[in-house]
């Protein structure tokens, strides 16, 4: 049990904005994520959601001093550099921390917001963190930051002294240290801090997080059962966030993408109609999908159930609006499926139209035709059948002789032709 750790740890979880290329995530190459730390009582749990839950892609124990960003390096003891990969290929940067024990809250807060708003800024053994990374993963692109982020600190040294006698003091509230480690130095008062139920007791131990920070410390052996195990599964918990709300993110914009597409899209045949439906129906079933398997699947407890973890999970889900940035995420995709719906019934309604018009048009070549052979079919029955009326010294064109024949032959059909124009011009006028 934790009594009181030597060393702070501080874990930085980055979202990546890239996606790796399909099978990655459960490539040959990658590793169950219960094999990343020391999980105990809830490997078996990770185990079984290893089908769901990200895999790790690679890892690397590096000294300290290989971790910079300038002008003051992040002063750590030790760091490892680990990218896990969720089913779907979005990666997840994390680098695992340890710094001195005389570190103290103004080094771990400095720390924090040097790492969240400037880790663009931070090399890995004089180069760039992500161009390193990229080139240990054999990513031939380059790796870009996402917007999302969460950094646990777990207290050790001089920090947990000062944490454990403030909090003390201040029982059932947030201590001054608490405060401002979580809310990265800004000056800000304990508004907006949660303290999941069911994981403080102020004499033993406290966890509390905000939006982008969690600290959770313990210092009486008898803050069963908290040790090392469980600010694993901490981590855990708050790593399928991180990359379920990356994934919320890039949906939306694709979701955005895809409908300015639709709106700048003139196709000029039933074709390229036809292929943009199928490209926007596409990517929506893409995006469905990455919401179910991405965001969805990280929603509840099922995956690690222990109620230690389900009351930091559904704290750290509220403070971060995940649920809501889904619930209206999952509203765009359904507005966008109407959208291509409405443009495939208009693509229908285009195509059965034109297949009434030849229709129509065939039958008008078919009643025309046989309107026009009738004339003549009947003078060449009257000329080859009527022997009495025939004279064989005439032409069958002398119309001296044969006109009463050409007229009975041809008046009907003009007739016919008289009235349909006739109600044709009806027909238009009304």
């Amino acid at each position: 049990m934790v009594a009181r750790r030597p060393r702070t740890r501080v874990l930085l979880l980055y979202s990546l904005a890239n996606r790796l290329p399909n099978g990655v995530g459960h490539g040959p190459h990658t590793r169950s994520l219960h094999t990343l730390f020391a999980f105990g009582r809830f490997t078996a749990h990770l185990e079984a959601a290893g089908s769901v839950l990200p895999r790790v892609l690679d890892e690397w124990e590096l000294d300290g001093s290989a971790l910079e960003l300038p002008p003051e390096p992040p002063r750590a003891d030790a760091v490892t550099v680990i990218v896990v990969v969720s089913p779907r290929g979005d990666p997840t940067l994390l680098l695992d921390l340890g710094l001195p024990e005389a570190a103290d809250a103004e080094t771990v807060t400095e720390l924090l917001a040097a790492t969240c708003f400037r880790r663009g800024e931070l090399t890995l053994r004089q180069r760039p963190i992500l161009e390193w990374v990229a080139g240990r993963i054999g990513y031939a692109g380059e790796l870009e930051f996402g917007r999302d982020l969460h950094q646990l600190v777990f207290p050790g040294g001089r920090l947990l002294d000062r944490i454990r006698t403030e909090q003390l003091a201040v029982r059932d509230g947030v201590s001054p240290t608490l405060a401002q480690v979580i809310y990265r130095g800004a000056g800000l008062a304990d508004a907006g801090i949660r303290r999941p139920a069911g994981l403080n007791d102020h004499v033993r131990s406290v966890v509390a997080h905000g939006r982008g920070v969690s600290v959770a410390a313990a210092w009486e052996p008898r803050a069963a059962p908290w040790n090392a195990e469980l600010e694993n599964a901490f981590a855990v918990v708050a790593m399928t966030q991180v990359s379920a709300l990356g994934v919320v993110q890039r949906t939306r914009r694709n979701a955005f993408r895809a409908l300015t597409d639709n709106e700048h899209a003139l196709p000029t045949s039933t074709a390229e109609a036809r292929t943009l439906i199928s490209d926007l129906s596409t990517e929506l079933n893409e995006m469905q999908l990455d919401l179910s398997f991405g965001v969805e699947a990280y929603l509840d407890s099922l995956l690690i159930p222990e109620s230690a973890l389900e009351h930091y999970q559904t704290s750290l889900r509220g403070a971060i609006g995940l649920t809501d940035g889904l619930a209206n995420t999952s509203r765009m995709l359904d507005r966008l499926q109407s959208v291509i719906q409405a443009r495939l019934s208009g693509l229908e309604a285009t195509v059965q139209e034109r297949v009434e018009q030849r229709s129509r048009a065939l039958s008008w070549v078919v009643a025309v035709g046989t309107l026009i052979a009738l004339p003549p079919a009947l003078l060449l029955a009257f000329f080859g059948l009527n022997g009495t009326e025939v004279d064989e010294t005439r032409s069958m064109f002398d119309l001296g002789r044969y006109w009463p024949a050409y007229l009975a032959a041809w008046l009907p059909f003009l007739l016919l032709v008289l009235v349909g124009l006739v109600l044709r011009r009806k027909a238009d006028r009304a």
